[in-house]
């Protein structure tokens, strides 16, 4: 009895593991389109977190644009969702791409920032090089203090000589 139990049991478990868990949406999403909506999420979704102030004084509501941008509304891109993510595999490349996309334009930006550091340093070289030479070109004028004070003293010993 128990040996039957346990086929029956191993049977059912099998042929239910071959049926779809998600039923394929009626307008399903292109998997590079899905794509692509998943990565302005997350760019948007960073944005949002590392700079609310950017999100908030342009009154982006991130859905919202996602949506118009695709021209989906919230249900399909829901139902588009749970339809891949119960697709693993498929769901798990998508994520891949996403996060090679992210770290490409991440490299991307690091070098420009680098570029324009070096700029800006090169342009502080020049400035700094600038005043040098300026300074340089002018006549350098020394002062004595003791001829000044020799100077002050002879005046007044005329002035006292005056009186």
């Amino acid at each position: 009895m128990k040996k039957i139990l346990v086929v029956v049991s191993m049977v059912l478990l099998m042929v239910s593991c071959k049926e779809e868990v998600v039923a394929k949406p009626e307008k399903l999403i292109d998997k590079k389109i899905m794509t692509n909506i998943l990565y302005d999420m997350a760019l948007l979704e960073a944005i949002k977190y590392q700079y609310p102030y950017v999100v908030d004084s342009n009154q982006v509501n991130t859905p919202k644009y996602i949506y118009k941008k695709y021209k989906i509304d919230s249900l399909q891109f829901a139902q588009n969702n749970m339809y891949y993510a119960s697709h693993f595999s498929q769901y798990k490349d998508m994520f891949t791409e996403v996060q090679n996309r992210i770290k490409t334009q991440d490299s991307i930006v690091n070098k420009r920032i680098i570029a324009d550091r070096k700029k800006d340093s090169i342009r502080e070289n020049t400035k700094k090089a600038k005043k040098q030479e300026k300074a340089e070109a002018l006549p350098a004028v020394k002062v004595n203090e003791d001829s000044i004070n020799k100077s002050i003293k002879k005046t007044r010993h005329k002035l006292r000589a005056i009186e």
